[in-house]
């Protein structure tokens, strides 16, 4: 193995990189490091979750190549797996991909889990590089236990499934002494929030982080007896909630 000029040992596979988005329309400086954007700038073939979202990205990283030559795979949303036996004979055959969520880093909450798995299964190195994470920068952010915390992705959608989750996320982080991570698909934040205010305790805990890293993001922490005077306005908005029971 070798160094490749980016600091990064070469294989004599291709390397999967796990690459970092932005959270929204912001300058790819403020969030995305220049280590990062030059790997990003070595790379000619991504997958994505988005190709239109991805090569807006890429352009506003000032990738070097014209678009037309920059070559976008959009995963199937139904079946995510489906391009996965492709992009290991790429690997395989030395061609380094990058693996692009919409927003973030990939591999949590979104299908970039599969590829990096796979990857491994094939002694394929799997690079996981420097960028903006949601959930931890609302952890941050939120006041709350980083000592013990889990993420639980989305919640059912049914108002009573998804009740019966936040009651049991309540309990268990009593229990624990831990904090629950969760998200919603950002024009269901507001029926989320609503669920947490009918069931939880009013003593408990909850950080609501919206629009993380741009000019209007908002984040706060309070009780539940105090959100209820207070809701906050997260319609359509990414937004990441956090729960503690005291």
């Amino acid at each position: 193995m070798a160094n490749d000029g980016r600091g990064i040992m070469k294989s004599k596979s291709g390397t999967l990189f796990m690459l970092p988005c932005t959270l929204g329309d912001i300058d790819v400086s403020a969030t995305i490091p220049a280590g990062t954007i030059k790997v990003i700038h070595s790379l000619k073939l991504f997958i994505a979750e988005n190709s239109k979202s991805a090569r807006k990205f890429l352009k506003s990283a000032n990738h070097p190549l014209p678009q037309n030559e920059i070559v976008v795979n959009q995963i199937n949303k139904h079946d995510p797996t489906e391009g996965v036996p492709d992009a290991m004979q790429m690997l395989t055959s030395g061609v380094d991909i990058g693996f692009l969520s919409e927003a973030g880093l990939p591999g949590v909450a979104d299908p970039g889990a599969i590829f990096a798995r796979k990857a491994h299964e094939l002694n394929i190195p799997v690079h996981s590089l420097t960028g903006p994470s949601s959930l931890l920068l609302a952890l941050s952010a939120s006041g709350m236990n980083g000592q013990s915390f889990s993420f639980h992705g989305y919640l059912p959608k049914e108002p009573e499934k998804r009740k019966v989750q936040i009651r049991q996320l309540e309990s268990d982080s009593k229990k624990e002494g831990s904090c629950k991570i969760f998200i919603e698909t950002p024009y269901r934040n507001r029926a989320l929030f609503d669920s947490i205010i009918e069931v939880c305790g009013v003593g408990t805990l909850l950080c609501v982080a919206s629009n993380l890293t741009l000019e209007d993001q908002y984040i706060k922490t309070l009780s539940i007896k105090s959100w209820k005077n207070n809701p906050p306005d997260i319609n359509k908005k990414p937004t990441v909630f956090i729960l503690e029971a005291q």
